[in-house]
């Protein structure tokens, strides 16, 4: 008789393992989806990055003078600058956007013509619907 009920708490132990293996599963799956996400939007996908892309995002203004630099910097020799100007208007938004269409339509941009075009196919699939 103890055998008995032994066995359905079994099954369902069994189960619910499975679940959650399953569920693991699906998490890591969106997790690196997530993290190709953010990569793909020159976003960095540690704390300290998110934290400043969040605050950044939030503030939803930038002095004029400053978008100017970070489209400036696009053009810069340096890869790292340009990534870190591209993590930037990134996380600034749709206030990014006028500038980086001035910059994409200029013939005379080089690089930074090929990074704001980048970067506003970026900005279009992140805004909300």
């Amino acid at each position: 008789m103890r055998r008995l009920l032994l066995l359905p708490v079994a099954a369902l132990m069994l189960t619910a393992a499975a679940l959650s293996v399953n569920g693991q599963g699906e998490d890591k799956e969106n997790v690196q989806a997530d993290e190709t996400r953010l990569k793909n939007a020159y976003q960095g996908t540690d704390g300290e990055s998110l934290t400043t892309f969040l605050s950044t995002r939030a503030k939803g203004a930038i002095e004029p003078k400053e978008l100017d630099a970070l489209i400036e910097k696009l053009d810069s020799k340096d890869a790292g600058e340009r990534l870190k100007a591209c993590q930037k208007l990134v996380a600034i938004g749709e206030v990014a956007i006028p500038k980086l269409r001035l910059a994409a339509r200029d013939p005379d941009a080089g690089e930074t013509g090929t990074l704001a075009k980048k970067l506003l196919a970026v900005l279009r699939t992140s805004r909300p619907t």
